[in-house]
């Protein structure tokens, strides 16, 4: 009976999968027809000018993208931040004088936005952080005296938003984060003693969060990097060692997470970046060979995540940007040239990407700002991309409780590995582990763990191995 059941239910999921296709007809028609890229735009929307009115922008720092397709941007030596819209007005929205209470913003540096329409804004030489909000109205929320208790903030550098809008400051010279709530409490999450037991943290370029709120920080000094839970907990997810294969990690630089808790990360000394599945499985994405065909990665520097899983990388020295498709296909999206029109790109900084898929580079030495808009699809003969080996689907319902189907389909015969992991990464439950020959299969998880354990309502996630790949996504048991 319960075989059936979960038949069933693996069947429910398929009807719903297929009502949908059908209900997009005509998208559905156009992905079965040939297809042809005609290219990536590039345009510069905004240089040393700033403005145009007075407000000039120099060493082009940070970048980033609100929902509304808005650009902001930070001038490290113009002290001062700028918003892009898409139509192309440019606005200054923060400057040298800061909140104009005598706080003011010395090296503006990292920018992160919240749901609400929220800038902030880390001053790596006056030791602070700012809040901007829409109307305009700015509020100091940090500054060198960090949680009041001793911990101080020393050259913040990075900066991040989880889902409830907590705000997470990194000081570079502190080796710490601190974590500021929407009520102003300030905590200290993390120092330089690390996780407590011997991996030290050192020298915080780079922070990021999560919706669940856990944080990851990047230790540039001690070649590691940390993930800190809600609840505290610390853990090591990266050294030196890299992947553990001979791809080291030398000074990390960039660190961003994607929605199904895959972590990644750049080297700016060796040149390279990993990812770091929530199950701690470490792979080499990219090295100093850049693209395989002459386009090289020097100095990896910032790194970011779309919403179909493309990783987006900047090099400071070889003065480009980098797209690794999830198939693992690396292209060069920028370099020197810049736009082609004599607007030039030198040192790639500041990187972002909207919702739509335009990538955002900032060029530190070039004061400038570029848009690199993805290739127009049309119908007719064109390049294909290759074809995955495997393929795993969002699982099926989601949230649920207390089944779901999970499918999956492979290509070619080999040894598959479907787990289970908890928000702290565990595995809890391995689905499958063996050898599975081409086809579509279908697993339901019953919401308990390998030794028969009723997990609770929690997000968790769910992996699929092979000899080739390891997708990751997420879902939610509402109990």
């Amino acid at each position: 009976m319960e075989a059936e059941n979960e038949t069933s239910l693996c069947r429910r999921g398929a009807i719903v999968r297929l009502s949908a296709i059908l209900g997009a007809s005509v998208i559905g028609l156009l992905a079965l027809m040939p297809i042809e890229a005609q290219g990536d735009t590039i345009t510069k929307i905004m240089d040393s000018s700033g403005d145009g009115v007075g407000h000039a922008l120099y060493a082009a720092e940070g970048v980033a993208v609100d929902d509304s397709g808005n650009a902001y941007i930070t001038g490290k030596y113009s002290d001062n931040a700028f918003k892009i819209t898409p139509e192309g007005v440019i606005t200054q929205i923060m400057d040298s004088s800061g909140d104009g209470l005598g706080h003011v913003l010395d090296g503006a540096f990292g920018i992160a936005i919240d749901q609400s329409g929220n800038v902030y804004v880390t001053g790596c030489n006056s030791n602070n952080s700012f809040k901007i909000t829409p109307g305009g109205v700015i509020t100091q929320i940090i500054d060198s005296s960090g949680d009041g208790a001793g911990n101080l903030l020393e050259t913040p550098y990075g900066i991040a938003i989880d889902g409830s809008g907590n705000v997470y400051v990194a000081g570079w010279a502190t080796d710490n984060v601190f974590k500021i709530t929407p009520g102003g409490v300030i905590t200290e999450i993390i120092d330089s003693s690390g996780d407590g037991a011997g991996h030290v943290l050192g020298g915080v370029p780079r922070v990021a969060a999560d919706d669940l709120g856990n944080v990851y920080v990047a230790g540039w000094a001690t070649d590691n990097a940390f993930k800190v839970t809600p609840g505290g907990l610390i853990t090591r997810i990266i050294d030196s060692s890299g992947d553990g294969a001979g791809n080291m990690l030398d000074a990390t630089e960039g660190i961003a997470v994607d929605d199904s808790g895959n972590v990644y990360v750049t080297g700016w000394i060796s040149d390279n970046a990993f990812k770091i599945t929530p199950g701690g499985v470490i792979t080499e994405l990219i090295d100093s060979s850049g693209d395989g065909h002459g386009n090289l990665l020097d100095l990896a520097y910032n790194i970011a995540v779309d919403g179909p899983g493309n990783i987006h990388v900047t090099a400071f020295d070889s003065d480009n940007a980098f797209e690794i498709a999830p198939g693992g296909v690396i292209t060069e999206l920028i370099d020197s040239s810049g736009d082609g029109k004599g607007n030039l790109l030198d040192a790639a900084h500041g990187l972002a990407v909207d919702d739509s898929g335009n990538v955002y580079v900032t060029g530190y030495l070039s004061n400038n700002v570029f848009r690199i808009e993805p290739a127009i699809v049309g119908v007719g003969k064109g390049k294909e991309s290759p074809p995955a080996l495997s393929v795993l689907e969002q699982n099926y319902p989601n949230p649920f409780n207390p089944r779901t189907c999970i499918k999956f389909s492979t290509v070619q015969p080999g040894r598959l590995v479907l787990r289970i992991f908890d928000v702290a990464g565990r595995a809890v439950r391995t689905l499958v582990d063996g050898w599975r020959e081409p086809g579509v299969y279908n697993e339901v998880w019953n919401g308990k763990a390998d030794d028969g354990r009723v997990l609770p309502s929690d997000v968790y996630f769910y992996s699929l191995r092979t000899a080739e790949s390891e997708t990751t996504r997420k879902m939610i048991l509402l109990r």
